[in-house]
Parts: C-alpha cells; sequence; structure tokens
C-alpha cells in the first residue's frame, strides 16, 4: 500500500506503531468481513460486544490495510464514512495520558480516502458515526 495512494495519510501509521495486534491475519487464511454503522451514543463496549457476538477477530490497523487492499471500490461504495478497526487497548498506541490511537480509514467518494487515527479517551466512549469493520475467520 502507498502513501501516496491517499488524500492524507498520517505519519504515525507505521507498521512499528501497530505491531502489536491480537490476532494476526494470515495469507492463505479466508476472512468474510462485515461492516457496522454505528451511530448516536455508544461505546467500545458495546463495540467489542458486536465482535463477540459475530466470533470477529481483533486485528486493528492491518484489518483497514487489507480491506483497501482487497476491497477498495466496496469501500468507496459506502459513500462518506469513518471507518475503525479495534483491537485492545493495550495493543493500541498511546497518544497521551488515557487517550488510545484507534485506527480510522476516512472515505470520501468518488477517490479520496484518509489513513489516519482517532484518538479516544479511555476507550469508553465513541461520540460520533463510525463503521465498525469485522473480520471473521471462515472455516
Amino acid at each position: 500500500m502507498h502513501k501516496t495512494s491517499f488524500y492524507l495519510f498520517d505519519e504515525k501509521m507505521t507498521d512499528q506503531n501497530y505491531a502489536q495486534v491480537s490476532t494476526k491475519l494470515v495469507a492463505g487464511d479466508r476472512y468474510s468481513v462485515k461492516m457496522f454503522k454505528i451511530v448516536g451514543f455508544f461505546t467500545v463496549k458495546d463495540c467489542f460486544d458486536l465482535i463477540s457476538a459475530n466470533n470477529a477477530k481483533l486485528v486493528g490497523a492491518q484489518g483497514l490495510v487489507m480491506a483497501y487492499l482487497q476491497g477498495r471500490k466496496h469501500l468507496q461504495a459506502l459513500g462518506n464514512t469513518d471507518i475503525i478497526s479495534l483491537d485492545t487497548r493495550e495493543n493500541l498506541p498511546k497518544v497521551y495520558n488515557n487517550f488510545a490511537d484507534v485506527p480510522r480509514m476516512k472515505v470520501m467518494p468518488p477517490t479520496l480516502m484518509v489513513f489516519d487515527f482517532v484518538a479516544f479517551l479511555d476507550l469508553t466512549h465513541l461520540g460520533e458515526e463510525y463503521t465498525l469493520l469485522l473480520f471473521c475467520k471462515e472455516g
């Protein structure tokens, strides 16, 4: 994936900053991808409950990269949206104090895309509208 493919690519989005991940996506394994639009008041716990209910894996930034590489046209068809891919608090870089960097891909059709992060306090409350990206292992 090339940084030049994006309208904005945050320099903190590096393999080093997101090297630790709960579940590594393995080449050759098959995954189904699910996306859930989350609107209104919700917590990260609500998101983790949704992840658990769908038997999804915590994949962090690598999930966004894979979604971009394998399904860019599908992502652009979603319209304006902020897509996030979660991992445990321990596996996300910390910005300062209790803020954690959650990887985000902002889709702005027809061609603009932003790959950056959004900082969430204590990973407890998400105050905006997001699309939660889930990877579920098949078989």
